[in-house]
Protein backbone atom coordinates (compact mmCIF):
# COMPACT_ATOMS: atom_id res chain seq x y z
CA UNK A 1 0.00 0.00 0.00
CA UNK A 2 1.44 3.39 -1.02
CA UNK A 3 1.92 6.10 1.45
CA UNK A 4 -1.07 7.97 -0.14
CA UNK A 5 -3.78 4.99 0.17
CA UNK A 6 -2.49 4.29 3.73
CA UNK A 7 -2.88 7.98 4.90
CA UNK A 8 -6.33 8.05 3.08
CA UNK A 9 -7.66 4.84 4.91
CA UNK A 10 -6.13 6.47 8.04
CA UNK A 11 -7.79 9.71 7.25
CA UNK A 12 -4.96 11.70 7.83
CA UNK A 13 -4.29 13.91 4.42
CA UNK A 14 -1.03 15.31 3.75
CA UNK A 15 0.81 17.13 0.79
CA UNK A 16 2.83 13.85 -1.01
CA UNK A 17 5.64 14.63 -3.55
CA UNK A 18 4.85 13.23 -6.87
CA UNK A 19 4.73 9.83 -8.03
CA UNK A 20 2.96 7.53 -10.97
CA UNK A 21 0.98 5.17 -8.80
CA UNK A 22 -2.25 7.72 -9.20
CA UNK A 23 -4.02 4.96 -10.50
CA UNK A 24 -3.38 2.18 -8.42
CA UNK A 25 -3.49 4.44 -5.25
CA UNK A 26 -7.02 5.71 -6.43
CA UNK A 27 -8.15 1.82 -7.63
CA UNK A 28 -7.44 0.57 -3.64
CA UNK A 29 -9.28 3.62 -2.30
CA UNK A 30 -12.40 2.82 -5.37
CA UNK A 31 -12.64 -1.18 -3.66
CA UNK A 32 -12.59 0.22 -0.47
CA UNK A 33 -15.43 2.94 -1.09
CA UNK A 34 -17.35 0.65 -3.38
CA UNK A 35 -17.33 -2.20 -0.68
CA UNK A 36 -18.29 -0.25 1.89
CA UNK A 37 -21.41 0.84 -0.25
CA UNK A 38 -21.95 -2.98 -0.48
CA UNK A 39 -22.14 -3.10 -4.08
CA UNK A 40 -21.41 -6.69 -5.47
CA UNK A 41 -18.70 -8.03 -7.12
CA UNK A 42 -20.10 -7.58 -10.65
CA UNK A 43 -20.86 -3.72 -9.95
CA UNK A 44 -17.96 -2.96 -8.67
CA UNK A 45 -16.47 -4.16 -11.44
CA UNK A 46 -18.20 -2.32 -13.76
CA UNK A 47 -17.28 0.94 -11.51
CA UNK A 48 -14.04 0.31 -11.39
CA UNK A 49 -13.82 -0.09 -15.78
CA UNK A 50 -15.50 3.56 -15.70
CA UNK A 51 -12.94 4.71 -13.30
CA UNK A 52 -10.02 3.48 -15.12
CA UNK A 53 -11.31 4.31 -18.43
CA UNK A 54 -12.15 7.83 -17.40
CA UNK A 55 -8.47 7.78 -15.75
CA UNK A 56 -6.91 6.90 -19.05
CA UNK A 57 -8.34 9.50 -21.06
CA UNK A 58 -7.99 12.50 -18.46
CA UNK A 59 -3.95 11.50 -18.98
CA UNK A 60 -3.62 10.57 -22.07
CA UNK A 61 -6.19 13.81 -23.16
CA UNK A 62 -2.67 15.39 -22.53
CA UNK A 63 -0.44 14.26 -24.68
CA UNK A 64 -2.98 12.13 -26.96
CA UNK A 65 0.24 9.62 -27.30
CA UNK A 66 -3.09 7.06 -27.58
CA UNK A 67 -6.69 6.84 -29.13
CA UNK A 68 -8.95 7.95 -26.60
CA UNK A 69 -11.46 6.02 -25.19
CA UNK A 70 -15.03 8.18 -24.21
CA UNK A 71 -13.56 11.56 -24.35
CA UNK A 72 -12.91 12.14 -28.06
CA UNK A 73 -9.72 14.01 -29.33
CA UNK A 74 -8.59 16.90 -27.22
CA UNK A 75 -5.73 19.50 -28.67
CA UNK A 76 -2.37 18.31 -26.37
CA UNK A 77 -1.73 20.79 -23.81
CA UNK A 78 0.83 21.32 -20.84
CA UNK A 79 -1.76 19.91 -18.44
CA UNK A 80 -0.94 18.00 -15.56
CA UNK A 81 -1.20 14.56 -16.00
CA UNK A 82 -1.43 13.58 -12.28
CA UNK A 83 -3.84 16.08 -11.55
CA UNK A 84 -6.24 15.25 -14.90
CA UNK A 85 -6.09 11.27 -13.71
CA UNK A 86 -6.81 12.17 -10.26
CA UNK A 87 -9.71 14.30 -10.61
CA UNK A 88 -11.39 12.26 -13.04
CA UNK A 89 -11.09 9.42 -10.39
CA UNK A 90 -12.19 11.58 -7.89
CA UNK A 91 -15.62 12.94 -9.96
CA UNK A 92 -16.05 9.24 -11.22
CA UNK A 93 -15.74 7.84 -7.51
CA UNK A 94 -18.29 11.22 -5.94
CA UNK A 95 -20.74 10.20 -8.80
CA UNK A 96 -21.35 6.96 -7.90
CA UNK A 97 -21.22 7.28 -4.28
CA UNK A 98 -22.42 10.85 -2.92
CA UNK A 99 -22.27 10.14 0.61
CA UNK A 100 -18.78 9.65 1.00
CA UNK A 101 -17.82 12.56 -1.35
CA UNK A 102 -15.85 14.68 1.35
CA UNK A 103 -13.92 11.83 1.62
CA UNK A 104 -13.12 11.73 -1.58
CA UNK A 105 -12.40 15.45 -2.65
CA UNK A 106 -9.88 15.35 0.58
CA UNK A 107 -7.72 12.29 -1.10
CA UNK A 108 -8.09 14.45 -4.86
CA UNK A 109 -6.88 17.39 -3.11
CA UNK A 110 -3.83 15.50 -1.55
CA UNK A 111 -2.89 14.93 -4.83
CA UNK A 112 -3.20 18.51 -6.44
CA UNK A 113 -1.11 19.72 -3.61
CA UNK A 114 1.30 18.19 -4.65
CA UNK A 115 1.19 19.49 -7.71
CA UNK A 116 3.42 22.99 -8.07
CA UNK A 117 2.41 24.51 -11.38
CA UNK A 118 -0.87 26.03 -10.67
CA UNK A 119 -1.60 26.71 -14.72
CA UNK A 120 -0.97 22.94 -15.10
CA UNK A 121 -2.84 21.31 -12.29
CA UNK A 122 -5.98 23.46 -12.51
CA UNK A 123 -5.88 23.06 -16.86
CA UNK A 124 -5.21 19.06 -15.63
CA UNK A 125 -8.68 19.48 -13.49
CA UNK A 126 -10.07 20.49 -16.48
CA UNK A 127 -9.19 17.85 -18.51
CA UNK A 128 -10.32 15.34 -15.82
CA UNK A 129 -13.87 16.47 -15.36
CA UNK A 130 -14.39 16.31 -19.47
CA UNK A 131 -13.10 12.93 -19.23
CA UNK A 132 -15.68 11.39 -16.33
CA UNK A 133 -18.48 13.35 -18.02
CA UNK A 134 -17.70 11.79 -20.82
CA UNK A 135 -17.51 7.82 -19.77
CA UNK A 136 -20.27 8.69 -17.17
CA UNK A 137 -22.70 9.64 -20.30
CA UNK A 138 -21.09 6.91 -22.25
CA UNK A 139 -22.28 4.61 -20.06
CA UNK A 140 -25.61 5.99 -18.90
CA UNK A 141 -28.55 3.38 -19.64
CA UNK A 142 -25.86 0.64 -20.73
CA UNK A 143 -27.85 -2.09 -19.69
CA UNK A 144 -26.54 -2.60 -15.77
CA UNK A 145 -28.83 -4.43 -13.60
CA UNK A 146 -27.68 -6.73 -10.88
CA UNK A 147 -30.92 -7.87 -9.76
CA UNK A 148 -31.09 -11.52 -8.12
CA UNK A 149 -34.22 -12.06 -10.43
CA UNK A 150 -34.40 -15.50 -11.93
CA UNK A 151 -36.45 -18.41 -13.13
CA UNK A 152 -35.82 -21.23 -12.53
CA UNK A 153 -36.41 -24.56 -15.18
CA UNK A 154 -37.35 -27.55 -14.05
CA UNK A 155 -35.04 -30.20 -12.87
CA UNK A 156 -33.89 -32.47 -15.93
CA UNK A 157 -30.42 -34.06 -16.60
CA UNK A 158 -27.72 -31.33 -17.66
CA UNK A 159 -29.78 -28.58 -16.66
CA UNK A 160 -28.77 -25.67 -13.91
CA UNK A 161 -30.40 -26.15 -9.95
CA UNK A 162 -29.30 -24.21 -7.25
CA UNK A 163 -27.08 -24.90 -4.71
CA UNK A 164 -28.14 -23.38 -1.84
CA UNK A 165 -30.68 -20.49 -0.96
CA UNK A 166 -27.98 -17.98 -1.76
CA UNK A 167 -29.11 -14.79 -4.64
CA UNK A 168 -28.66 -15.70 -7.98
CA UNK A 169 -25.38 -13.52 -9.03
CA UNK A 170 -26.31 -11.37 -12.05
CA UNK A 171 -28.61 -13.11 -14.40
CA UNK A 172 -28.72 -9.91 -16.54
CA UNK A 173 -25.26 -9.24 -16.48
CA UNK A 174 -25.51 -10.02 -20.51
CA UNK A 175 -27.79 -7.01 -21.08
CA UNK A 176 -24.94 -4.84 -20.01
CA UNK A 177 -23.23 -3.58 -22.87
CA UNK A 178 -19.58 -4.11 -23.34
CA UNK A 179 -16.64 -1.78 -23.00
CA UNK A 180 -14.82 -3.02 -26.09
CA UNK A 181 -16.93 -5.82 -28.00
CA UNK A 182 -19.66 -5.60 -29.97
CA UNK A 183 -21.86 -7.61 -28.01
CA UNK A 184 -21.99 -9.93 -25.02
CA UNK A 185 -22.18 -12.53 -27.88
CA UNK A 186 -19.24 -11.70 -30.00
CA UNK A 187 -17.67 -14.84 -29.49
CA UNK A 188 -19.65 -17.86 -29.50
CA UNK A 189 -19.26 -20.06 -26.71
CA UNK A 190 -19.80 -24.15 -27.96
CA UNK A 191 -22.12 -26.28 -26.13
CA UNK A 192 -20.81 -28.16 -22.95
CA UNK A 193 -20.05 -31.53 -23.81
CA UNK A 194 -23.36 -33.60 -24.66
CA UNK A 195 -24.81 -35.26 -20.59
CA UNK A 196 -23.94 -38.68 -20.81
CA UNK A 197 -20.74 -37.96 -23.63
CA UNK A 198 -17.38 -39.44 -23.16
CA UNK A 199 -16.13 -36.01 -21.46
CA UNK A 200 -18.91 -35.46 -20.06
CA UNK A 201 -18.61 -38.58 -18.04
CA UNK A 202 -14.85 -38.24 -17.26
CA UNK A 203 -15.30 -34.43 -16.21
CA UNK A 204 -17.57 -35.57 -13.65
CA UNK A 205 -14.93 -38.56 -12.20
CA UNK A 206 -12.34 -35.61 -11.76
CA UNK A 207 -14.45 -33.26 -10.29
CA UNK A 208 -15.93 -36.09 -7.91
CA UNK A 209 -12.61 -36.93 -6.81
CA UNK A 210 -10.53 -34.08 -7.14
CA UNK A 211 -12.93 -31.75 -5.57
CA UNK A 212 -14.59 -33.59 -2.86
CA UNK A 213 -14.87 -32.57 0.70
CA UNK A 214 -14.10 -35.94 1.71
CA UNK A 215 -12.39 -37.16 -1.13
CA UNK A 216 -9.36 -34.39 -1.58
CA UNK A 217 -7.28 -34.61 1.02
CA UNK A 218 -3.95 -33.14 -0.41
CA UNK A 219 -3.24 -30.22 1.56
CA UNK A 220 -1.59 -28.19 -1.39
CA UNK A 221 -4.49 -28.32 -3.44
CA UNK A 222 -7.03 -27.79 -0.95
CA UNK A 223 -5.14 -24.94 -0.15
CA UNK A 224 -5.19 -24.09 -4.08
CA UNK A 225 -8.54 -24.01 -3.82
CA UNK A 226 -9.27 -22.16 -1.09
CA UNK A 227 -6.44 -19.24 -1.85
CA UNK A 228 -9.11 -18.65 -5.18
CA UNK A 229 -12.03 -19.14 -3.21
CA UNK A 230 -13.66 -15.76 -3.94
CA UNK A 231 -13.47 -12.41 -6.40
CA UNK A 232 -11.61 -13.72 -9.19
CA UNK A 233 -11.38 -10.03 -10.70
CA UNK A 234 -9.97 -8.11 -7.96
CA UNK A 235 -6.61 -10.27 -7.29
CA UNK A 236 -5.57 -9.35 -10.93
CA UNK A 237 -5.82 -5.64 -10.13
CA UNK A 238 -3.70 -6.33 -7.16
CA UNK A 239 -0.98 -8.30 -9.22
CA UNK A 240 -0.91 -5.46 -11.69
CA UNK A 241 -0.46 -2.69 -9.09
CA UNK A 242 2.52 -4.85 -7.73
CA UNK A 243 4.09 -5.18 -11.43
CA UNK A 244 3.65 -1.76 -12.50
CA UNK A 245 5.76 -0.28 -9.34
CA UNK A 246 8.44 -2.54 -10.17
CA UNK A 247 7.95 -1.23 -13.95
CA UNK A 248 8.28 2.13 -12.62
CA UNK A 249 5.58 3.24 -15.37
CA UNK A 250 4.15 6.27 -16.07
CA UNK A 251 1.27 7.92 -15.19
CA UNK A 252 0.10 7.62 -18.87
CA UNK A 253 1.19 3.85 -18.81
CA UNK A 254 -0.08 2.52 -15.66
CA UNK A 255 -3.75 4.56 -16.48
CA UNK A 256 -3.63 2.85 -19.73
CA UNK A 257 -2.68 -0.30 -18.15
CA UNK A 258 -4.92 -0.67 -15.97
CA UNK A 259 -7.71 0.81 -18.17
CA UNK A 260 -7.08 -1.90 -20.71
CA UNK A 261 -7.21 -5.13 -17.75
CA UNK A 262 -10.64 -3.88 -16.33
CA UNK A 263 -12.04 -3.11 -19.82
CA UNK A 264 -10.90 -6.95 -20.80
CA UNK A 265 -12.31 -8.41 -17.57
CA UNK A 266 -15.35 -6.70 -17.33
CA UNK A 267 -16.12 -7.94 -20.96
CA UNK A 268 -14.92 -11.56 -20.19
CA UNK A 269 -17.47 -11.07 -17.13
CA UNK A 270 -20.39 -10.13 -19.89
CA UNK A 271 -19.44 -13.03 -22.51
CA UNK A 272 -18.79 -15.46 -20.07
CA UNK A 273 -22.21 -15.04 -18.46
CA UNK A 274 -24.25 -14.56 -21.25
CA UNK A 275 -23.50 -18.31 -22.03
CA UNK A 276 -23.45 -19.45 -17.82
CA UNK A 277 -27.21 -18.27 -18.70
CA UNK A 278 -27.78 -19.25 -22.20
CA UNK A 279 -26.54 -22.71 -21.63
CA UNK A 280 -27.69 -23.10 -17.68
CA UNK A 281 -25.59 -26.18 -17.27
CA UNK A 282 -25.60 -27.98 -14.07
CA UNK A 283 -23.22 -27.85 -11.07
CA UNK A 284 -20.70 -31.23 -10.37
CA UNK A 285 -23.03 -30.77 -6.60
CA UNK A 286 -26.18 -31.41 -8.77
CA UNK A 287 -24.89 -34.30 -11.40
CA UNK A 288 -22.89 -36.01 -8.52
CA UNK A 289 -25.28 -36.21 -6.04
CA UNK A 290 -28.16 -36.93 -8.71
CA UNK A 291 -25.77 -40.09 -10.59
CA UNK A 292 -26.26 -40.80 -13.80
CA UNK A 293 -29.40 -42.77 -13.53
CA UNK A 294 -31.66 -40.23 -14.88
CA UNK A 295 -29.71 -39.75 -18.56
CA UNK A 296 -28.93 -43.68 -18.90
CA UNK A 297 -26.12 -43.89 -17.32
CA UNK A 298 -26.95 -46.04 -14.95
CA UNK A 299 -23.76 -46.96 -13.73
CA UNK A 300 -22.47 -43.33 -12.76
CA UNK A 301 -23.87 -44.42 -8.99
CA UNK A 302 -25.88 -41.68 -7.10
CA UNK A 303 -23.91 -40.08 -3.90
CA UNK A 304 -26.76 -38.37 -2.11
CA UNK A 305 -24.11 -36.96 0.68
CA UNK A 306 -21.25 -35.61 -1.75
CA UNK A 307 -20.20 -32.11 -1.35
CA UNK A 308 -17.91 -30.30 -2.88
CA UNK A 309 -14.97 -28.33 -1.08
CA UNK A 310 -15.82 -24.79 -1.80
CA UNK A 311 -20.05 -24.06 -1.93
CA UNK A 312 -20.36 -23.60 -5.41
CA UNK A 313 -21.02 -19.72 -6.63
CA UNK A 314 -24.73 -19.09 -7.68
CA UNK A 315 -24.93 -19.14 -11.14
CA UNK A 316 -24.77 -21.71 -13.31
CA UNK A 317 -21.48 -23.91 -14.32
CA UNK A 318 -20.66 -23.43 -17.86
CA UNK A 319 -17.93 -21.30 -18.46
CA UNK A 320 -15.19 -20.98 -15.94
CA UNK A 321 -15.69 -17.56 -15.02
CA UNK A 322 -12.45 -17.55 -13.01
CA UNK A 323 -10.15 -19.10 -16.18
CA UNK A 324 -12.22 -16.52 -18.52
CA UNK A 325 -10.98 -14.03 -15.89
CA UNK A 326 -7.42 -15.33 -15.72
CA UNK A 327 -6.95 -15.95 -19.32
CA UNK A 328 -8.02 -12.59 -20.22
CA UNK A 329 -5.75 -10.92 -17.57
CA UNK A 330 -2.74 -12.84 -17.99
CA UNK A 331 -3.28 -12.14 -22.08
CA UNK A 332 -3.46 -8.39 -21.29
CA UNK A 333 -0.68 -8.23 -18.52
CA UNK A 334 1.84 -10.40 -20.39
CA UNK A 335 1.25 -8.02 -23.62
CA UNK A 336 1.74 -4.68 -21.34
CA UNK A 337 3.86 -5.87 -19.12
CA UNK A 338 6.08 -9.15 -20.57
CA UNK A 339 5.29 -12.57 -20.28
CA UNK A 340 9.12 -13.18 -18.42
CA UNK A 341 9.48 -14.67 -14.92
CA UNK A 342 9.08 -12.41 -11.93
CA UNK A 343 8.85 -13.11 -7.96
CA UNK A 344 5.22 -11.40 -6.52
CA UNK A 345 3.47 -12.99 -3.81
CA UNK A 346 -0.28 -13.14 -3.13
CA UNK A 347 -2.14 -13.30 0.35
CA UNK A 348 -6.11 -13.99 -1.04
CA UNK A 349 -6.38 -16.01 1.84
CA UNK A 350 -5.29 -13.96 5.04
CA UNK A 351 -2.56 -15.58 6.79
CA UNK A 352 -1.43 -17.90 3.79
CA UNK A 353 0.47 -16.51 1.42
CA UNK A 354 1.35 -18.27 -1.88
CA UNK A 355 4.04 -17.23 -3.93
CA UNK A 356 4.04 -17.07 -8.38
CA UNK A 357 6.66 -16.51 -10.76
CA UNK A 358 4.67 -15.11 -13.93
CA UNK A 359 1.19 -13.98 -14.77
CA UNK A 360 0.78 -17.32 -16.42
CA UNK A 361 1.78 -19.46 -13.32
CA UNK A 362 -0.90 -17.94 -11.63
CA UNK A 363 -3.78 -17.82 -13.99
CA UNK A 364 -2.92 -22.04 -14.57
CA UNK A 365 -2.85 -22.06 -10.42
CA UNK A 366 -6.54 -20.62 -10.30
CA UNK A 367 -8.22 -22.66 -13.04
CA UNK A 368 -6.85 -25.65 -11.82
CA UNK A 369 -8.86 -24.30 -8.41
CA UNK A 370 -11.80 -24.97 -9.45
CA UNK A 371 -11.83 -28.44 -10.08
CA UNK A 372 -9.95 -29.14 -6.51
CA UNK A 373 -12.81 -26.39 -5.41
CA UNK A 374 -15.48 -29.03 -6.72
CA UNK A 375 -17.51 -26.43 -8.45
CA UNK A 376 -16.47 -26.68 -12.11
CA UNK A 377 -15.86 -29.69 -14.83
CA UNK A 378 -12.32 -29.54 -16.99
CA UNK A 379 -14.31 -28.82 -20.44
CA UNK A 380 -15.33 -25.57 -18.90
CA UNK A 381 -12.11 -24.45 -17.88
CA UNK A 382 -11.10 -25.19 -21.20
CA UNK A 383 -13.37 -22.97 -22.80
CA UNK A 384 -13.93 -20.62 -20.74
CA UNK A 385 -9.76 -19.65 -20.77
CA UNK A 386 -10.40 -19.58 -24.90
CA UNK A 387 -13.46 -17.07 -24.14
CA UNK A 388 -10.90 -15.03 -21.79
CA UNK A 389 -8.45 -14.86 -24.62
CA UNK A 390 -10.74 -14.29 -27.41
CA UNK A 391 -11.41 -11.70 -25.53
CA UNK A 392 -8.27 -9.94 -24.49
CA UNK A 393 -6.69 -10.32 -27.99
CA UNK A 394 -9.63 -8.07 -29.18
CA UNK A 395 -9.81 -5.65 -26.65
CA UNK A 396 -5.68 -4.91 -27.26
CA UNK A 397 -6.08 -4.74 -30.94
CA UNK A 398 -9.23 -2.43 -30.68
CA UNK A 399 -9.28 0.15 -27.11
CA UNK A 400 -6.79 2.45 -26.52
CA UNK A 401 -4.11 1.96 -29.35
CA UNK A 402 -1.24 3.76 -29.74
CA UNK A 403 -1.30 6.13 -32.37
CA UNK A 404 2.61 5.77 -33.10
CA UNK A 405 4.71 2.62 -33.83
CA UNK A 406 6.42 1.51 -30.84
CA UNK A 407 10.14 1.59 -32.91
CA UNK A 408 9.01 5.45 -33.12
CA UNK A 409 7.65 5.74 -29.45
CA UNK A 410 11.20 4.44 -28.03
CA UNK A 411 11.67 1.98 -25.14
CA UNK A 412 8.38 -0.22 -24.45
CA UNK A 413 7.05 -0.18 -20.86
CA UNK A 414 7.31 -4.05 -21.02
CA UNK A 415 11.32 -3.69 -21.93
CA UNK A 416 11.55 -1.79 -18.99
CA UNK A 417 10.15 -4.41 -16.37
CA UNK A 418 13.08 -6.16 -14.35
CA UNK A 419 13.33 -10.06 -14.78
Amino acid sequence: MSSFVALVATGIILPLPAKAEISSDWQVIAIKTLKEAKWTNQRQQRGLTILHVAMFDAANAVTGTYGPYALGNVEPSSASERAAASQAAYQVLATFVPEKEPDLRKANANVLAGISDAAARDAGVALGDSAAKAILALRDNDGADFTPDFTQAAAAPGIYQPTSDAPMVSPRMKNLKPFSLASAGQFQVPPPPPVGSAQHLRDIEETRLQGGALTQTDPEKLAIAKSHAGNGLFPWNKIARQRLADCQATTLEEARVLALLNVALQDSVIAGFKAKYDYAFWRPYTVIRAGGAGFGQPELAADPDWTSVLQAPMHPEYPCQHCSNGAAAQAVLEAELGAGQFAFTMENEPGKPRNYNSFRAYAEEEALSRIYAGVHFRWSNITGQALGRQVAAHTLGTAMMPRIAQAEAGTSLADRCPN
